[in-house]
């Protein structure tokens, strides 16, 4: 049993929520605060799915209960697959092939939430980058942020072992969001791609090319803008105005550019 922090009336845990939602119409940031206090003195680490509010310990936990209850349309009306997997490769590079696929066909970036050490090796919790909880500095320009939900199913635990081997275990169905490519971080695999283009192309060109090559815009590549090719530029020390024969006299000669 729990006191309502605001009336002190004595409730189930379960009848909680929802009390604060309907009779002292609290914000549902301030209700997700509230519960992962109760979670901290109840000394449970919990996570919450965001369509039913049923609340689950671990993301395996939570997993399965989509895979129970939303199978079908738990993905902004998307059906999506739940099922726990499990994977192991003999090195990491083995391991990073594996993950690019697995993002491309699942609509799905993913980052570090926790890095644990033992010895020689490590274990690295990988979540859905549309889950969290935005935080804007005082010096960040505003923007759209990528956080949707508080929790997704969406989940990996990378152990990488001492002897190079790596073993994976997670699900890649996502709950209480769309699939949002553009949404999606670009891969290495792609800024590699976006680079190569670069040093042969205009911005434009390459916007344009880009556009006609998936109808369907099922890639982050389809949602490239000028701003991602600058930040190409400065991530790979590229010449000023390199291949932007709009901005910037380019350095590099524009080949064959017919869309």
């Amino acid at each position: 049993m729990w006191s309502c922090p605001i009336c002190r009336r004595v409730l189930l845990k379960k009848n909680l929520y929802s009390h604060l939602k309907a009779v002292h119409r609290t914000p549902a940031g301030e209700i997700s605060r509230i519960r992962e206090q109760i979670s901290r003195e109840a000394g449970t680490a919990t996570v919450i799915c965001p369509l039913c509010e049923e609340s689950f310990s671990t993301h395996d936990d939570f997993a399965q209960h989509c895979g129970a209850r939303h199978a079908d349309d738990g993905a902004g009306g998307l059906p999506q697959n739940y099922s726990i997997i499990s994977e192991n490769f003999v090195n990491r590079q083995e391991y990073e092939l594996w993950l690019t696929r697995k993002c491309e066909d699942t609509c799905t970036s993913l980052f570090k939430e926790r890095i644990r050490t033992s010895g020689s090796s490590s274990r690295v919790t990988l979540l859905c980058n549309r889950s969290g909880m935005y935080k804007r500095t005082g010096t960040q320009r505003a923007g759209v942020t990528k956080k949707h939900v508080r929790y997704c199913s969406c989940h990996l635990n990378v152990t990488f072992n001492e002897g190079g081997t790596v073993a994976v275990a997670g699900c890649f169905g996502h709950v209480g969001h769309e699939l949002d490519p553009a949404l999606l971080k670009f891969s290495s695999q792609q800024k590699i791609y976006l680079k190569t283009l670069l040093e042969e192309h205009s911005m434009d060109y390459i916007i344009g090319r880009l556009r006609k090559q998936d109808s369907k815009k099922s890639t982050k590549l389809d949602f490239v803008v000028k701003q991602d090719l600058h930040n190409i530029i400065r991530s790979y020390r590229m010449a000023p105005g390199w291949g932007d024969g709009d901005d910037v006299t380019s350095l590099t000669p524009l080949r064959g550019e017919k869309l």
